[in-house]
């Protein structure tokens, strides 16, 4: 659920009263989570809580949200495949690129993603990647075992320490 502008004024009221975030849930009607996040997203610098900002700052998150993003196409998989094949560039370079030129393309991750369906399917156009579209394998941080037959019992230590 959406916050209006109102709710957001009376928000910034009770919260100048000093009424709890709990209460103020009850007052306006909604989740006590919902104005935790709200006052928690819509602080300014100085650490207040603007309901004018705010609610420009939702309004702007709404538009970013419904923004259309660039679809797949085939103009497009021709122009990467091109790329990949004559120019050995990388995904992030391709999309760089493209986005300099002002050509519409999609972003490097879709890049990998059709890479990677290509791979699936059979077709051969990783060969031509530079590192082959290899992972880079993340191992989890393994604790150093203490070999603990080289220490001296506290029994045998000298008695200054």
């Amino acid at each position: 659920m959406h916050l209006t502008q109102a709710q957001r004024y009376e928000i910034a009221a009770l919260l100048k009263t000093g009424t709890s975030q709990k209460k103020i849930a009850e007052v306006i009607g909604v989740h006590p989570s919902t104005i935790c996040r709200e006052i928690k997203r819509n602080l300014t610098s100085a650490g207040n809580y603007s309901p004018t900002q705010a609610h420009m700052f939702a309004k702007e998150r709404q538009d970013w949200k419904s923004k259309a993003r660039a679809k797949l196409t085939n103009a497009m998989k021709a122009d990467i495949v091109q790329c990949i094949v004559e120019h050995k560039w990388s995904p992030e370079q391709i999309a760089g690129r493209r986005k300099l030129e002002g050509k519409p393309m999609v972003g490097k991750t879709s890049i990998y993603k059709f890479l990677h369906q290509d791979k699936k399917a059979g077709g051969e156009l990783y060969k031509h990647t530079r590192h082959g579209l290899a992972y880079r394998k993340r191992r989890l941080a393994v604790p150093i075992k203490t070999d603990w037959s080289k220490r001296k019992s506290i029994e045998t230590r000298p008695e200054c320490i």
